[in-house]
């Protein structure tokens, strides 16, 4: 409450809850103090019994847009996983060549395919739940052939597949 009325007189300001003066408020709030939206409801306690209409102008479009707006500007930002780069495929293949388990070396298979036919890993492994286990969308060892210098499969199903043909994927030197 203290830092509404301080906000109030310092920007010569109503104490009145007018649309525009709680919108200010808002903004400055989020701006200043990052939690806009604890103090609008403390105001709200102090404030309803003096201005009736306090509701009505919490409730106000412009409020609601500041509100809104203030989110969207002071949220945090989207935490992506760093891309995958040719040394880090080079490193894994140095390490599975290393230890010849066939586990490494299906793990840097599906790696590079994932990194050069632009796949996600879901297309390429299978899923641990039933429910989601799904045999139309799962790659058939009997499609990969190696004709010519390249190695070739049948991909039955992606989400970019309009008539649910399947693509088929090709890897050249």
């Amino acid at each position: 409450m203290r830092d509404y009325i301080a906000f109030c007189v310092a920007h010569s300001l109503p104490l009145d809850p007018t649309p525009s003066t709680l919108s200010r408020y808002i903004a400055y709030t989020f701006k200043f103090i990052a939690l806009g939206l604890k103090y609008l409801t403390g105001v709200h306690h102090f404030l309803i019994d003096l201005y009736p209409h306090f509701n009505a102008s919490q409730s106000h479009p412009l409020i609601q847009s500041t509100i809104w707006g203030s989110k969207k500007v002071c949220a945090d930002g989207v935490q992506c996983k760093l891309p995958l780069h040719l040394s880090h495929l080079k490193a894994f293949l140095e390490v599975a060549a290393s230890s010849k388990s066939y586990d490494d070396l299906l793990f840097i298979t599906i790696l590079s395919c994932c990194f050069y036919a632009c796949h996600r890993s879901g297309e390429l492994i299978q899923k641990n739940s039933k429910s989601l286990f799904d045999w139309q969308k799962i790659i058939k060892h009997s499609s990969l052939t190696f004709p010519g210098h390249r190695a070739q499969y049948h991909l039955p199903y992606h989400k970019d597949d309009p008539f649910y043909r399947g693509t088929e994927i090709f890897f050249t030197p």
